[in-house]
């Protein structure tokens, strides 16, 4: 073919295209118009722009509903990342108090940053973390940061104290008795560990805390929380680190009467004292976590607890509890458990399987078996595999199951178990989480797994 004739074909078929396209229905011309308009919107105001204010502001609230408590102010965390974003944002953001109601101080905030911040916060109670030093440390900056606070410390609804060694609180007890009116949650951390301090003069500044409800101490381990002028009747949660012995946790939880959730350390051996304690009922106790260095027979023999749903208790040392005293306790909440936490306890397999028969709501089951009392069996696994027999499956609630054992069961019990709970005919509706942690090689396991691997399986 010559070269006319096909420009000539080339421009007789692009003016019949032309043609087509100009003829097209006004209904599709329309829509194409609108699309070719809307990317270009898009590219220039992104829909997030649209949004109305309130609805960013309802976005921002909820960018700080998931945020921990406390963290310092940076340039990746809310709300200044929020600020940086562009000028709308920044705008709106410093008009929502709530994005400013918490602070995490050091050394390298000014008094004007730390101000500004909290003045954002408007009216709102406040949450404030700062570090209390020896005076002869304490920095200029520390010194105006307290010129700050001190003034708003009516408002606080949150504090953490970080101590260091030798702190002083005579900047605390400097406040007037009726200050802290919005105070109810009081975090203290000791960060020196080592050095104690003195425990009374500490609790004093917040025995008049009239709405205080939650109290966590953490690295106090030789400071004697029964020491502390807390009004301790009123705290629906208590949680420490320090070394309380049976009868001074059972002190503790006297002085407790409205205790929800509760935490202690149990490594002091027992005071020698042949009077039993006396029977102590805590109907609103709902999680207690224990850790046990002693026999702690006498503690669970004089608590009843008829609202529990959370028990975590891990035994340091062997020697915990006797197995019919531990029976007893449970025995007035093991129907309603949800959460069983157990590591390292001196319990047999058949001890564990008659425990775990009282307990059908458990949705959550945590064992970790001791060297010398391996009670994760074949005899234990074969009961948490829906077998079809006529003997029912132990905890047919179970959501999440996590053990952790020195291996006295066989591999193909293990695989059964892990088949039976999640192969499609048999899984219960509830079943979603499983793991198991092997202490020794499988040579020849019939799951295939690793040694010292963690295996999950779900629904």
């Amino acid at each position: 073919m010559t070269p006319f004739p096909t420009r000539m074909i080339k421009s007789v078929l692009s003016k019949t295209l032309s043609t087509l396209s100009f003829r097209q229905h006004p209904t599709v011309r329309n829509i194409s118009d609108t699309n070719t308009s809307r990317d270009i919107t898009i590219c220039h105001h992104p829909p997030i722009n649209c949004l109305p204010d309130e609805l960013l502001i309802e976005i921002f609230r909820l960018c700080f509903v998931d945020v921990e408590l406390f963290l310092p102010p940076t340039a990746v965390g809310v709300p200044l990342l929020l600020c940086n974003v562009c000028r709308r944002w920044r705008d709106i953001a410093v008009t929502v108090p709530v994005l400013w109601s918490t602070i995490k101080l050091n050394k390298k905030h000014s008094a004007r940053f730390v101000s500004t911040w909290l003045s954002r916060a408007g009216t709102l109670p406040i949450g404030v973390s700062f570090i209390l030093e020896p005076s002869k440390f304490r920095p200029r900056k520390s010194h105006r940061h307290f010129d700050v606070l001190v003034p708003l410390s009516c408002r606080w609804q949150y504090l953490e104290l970080r101590i260091l060694p030798g702190a002083s609180f005579r900047l605390l007890k400097d406040l007037s008795s009726d200050v802290l009116s919005s105070l109810e949650v009081l975090n203290v951390i000791d960060e020196g560990n080592f050095r104690p301090y003195d425990p009374s003069s500490f609790g004093k500044v917040f025995k008049s805390a009239p709405r205080l409800h939650s109290v966590d101490l953490w690295g106090v381990h030789r400071s004697d929380p029964l020491r502390m002028g807390l009004p301790w009747s009123q705290l629906i949660r208590f949680a420490t680190d320090g070394y309380i012995s049976v009868n001074g946790c059972h002190k503790l939880l006297d002085r407790l009467p409205n205790l929800r959730s509760g935490s202690f350390k149990i490594l002091l051996g027992p005071e020698i004292s042949q009077i039993p304690l006396k029977r102590l009922s805590l109907p609103d106790l709902e999680n207690l976590d224990l850790s046990v260095a002693s026999n702690i027979d006498g503690l669970l023999v004089s608590l009843v607890l008829s609202a529990l749903r959370f028990l975590w208790i891990d035994c340091i040392q062997t020697e915990g509890w006797t197995h019919t005293n531990f029976m007893s306790f449970i025995e007035p909440f093991s129907l309603n458990l949800h959460t069983l936490q157990l590591f390292r306890p001196s319990m047999s397999e058949a001890s564990m399987i008659q425990c775990l028969l009282t307990m059908p709501s458990l949705v959550v089951l945590v064992l970790q078996d001791h060297a010398e009392f391996g009670f994760i069996g074949d005899r234990l696994l074969a009961l948490l595999t829906y077998s079809g027999s006529a003997e029912p499956p132990l905890c047919t609630r179970l959501e999440t199951l996590h053990l952790a054992s020195v291996f006295a069961c066989q591999d193909s019990q293990i695989a059964s178990m892990l088949e039976s709970r999640w192969r499609l005919e048999y899984v219960s509706d509830n079943d979603t989480c499983c793991s198991y942690i092997y202490s020794h090689a499988l040579d020849n396991a019939a799951t295939d797994v690793p040694h010292h691997t963690h295996s999950g399986f779900a629904t």
